[in-house]
């Protein structure tokens, strides 16, 4: 039952990215483009959000559950092992998988190139107008707010970026010669999908350092983080040192009276 778990709880996690990506871009979008119509309470709709686009991922992934197979391999010193394959031997799985990819990667893709050329043609426009003028709130909401889209459209397109990979080597997989995939043995394919795998999960790590380039608030806030925890450090230092003072003073002074009295 592990071997159909995992593939599957791969398959939720990224399409869940991918429809939270998407989600996050539409809200940036009316936002930007559509000010009057959007809603700033809008805070009691986030938890059904996550609900729809977990339910959706779920529902999207049910077929990997029935696809995966245990079999048996050999390591190169011979050693027997299990390995988890998934194999495609019906037109549905294949045309499963030829969708994920054409809905989940390249759709998605396409369209959050388009909404961020939306939005960043509304900034465009909305800096013409804003410079003719003088207000300065004006002029740093519309500096955070480019600030933020090149974020987001960092993220985007690093989290792509890592993504295909995966993808690139799973269809490799589906339209490649059985015997090609036997010319890398066990030890080739486990590298080959390991490698991938390692690069979706590297993004979680990367997303912070694109967030203190980009972001002047990340990089504020983290450093203030910082700096509350050095106070923190620096008064625990110096309370210890008073403490030691304090023991050290009371610690001369029975001595001092000690010695008088024997005199």
């Amino acid at each position: 039952m592990r071997g159909k778990i995992v593939p599957f709880l791969e398959q939720v996690t990224t399409l869940s990215c991918v429809l939270t990506i998407l989600a996050i871009t539409l809200d940036r979008y009316k936002g930007i483009c559509y000010p009057l119509k959007y809603d700033e309470g809008r805070l009691h709709n986030i938890g059904a959000q996550l609900l729809i686009i977990w339910a959706v991922s779920i529902f999207v992934c049910i077929p990997v559950i029935f696809i995966p197979v245990f079999r048996d391999s050999n390591f190169h010193d011979g050693t027997p092992i299990q390995v988890c394959r998934m194999p495609i031997n019906h037109m549905w799985q294949l045309v499963y998988f030829i969708l994920i990819f054409a809905v989940f990667f390249c759709f998605m893709f396409i369209m959050l190139l388009f909404f961020y050329g939306k939005i960043c043609k509304a900034l465009g426009e909305r800096k013409k107008f804003i410079n003719l003028s003088a207000d300065r709130y004006a002029k740093k909401i519309l500096k955070e707010r480019r600030q933020m889209v090149k974020l987001m459209l960092a993220v985007v397109v690093m989290f792509f970026i890592c993504l295909l990979p995966q993808r690139a080597v799973s269809l490799w997989l589906i339209f490649a010669d059985k015997s090609n995939i036997m010319s890398l043995q066990l030890e080739g394919y486990l590298l080959l999908k390991t490698f991938p795998r390692v690069l979706v999960y590297m993004n979680s790590a990367i997303n912070p350092i694109i967030y203190n380039f980009i972001s002047t608030k990340f990089r504020n806030a983290f450093l203030n983080i910082l700096c509350i925890k050095r106070k923190m450090y620096a008064l625990t230092d110096v309370s210890m040192m008073r403490r030691k003072s304090c023991y050290t003073d009371i610690t001369e002074l029975t001595g001092n009276a000690k010695l008088k009295n024997n005199r």
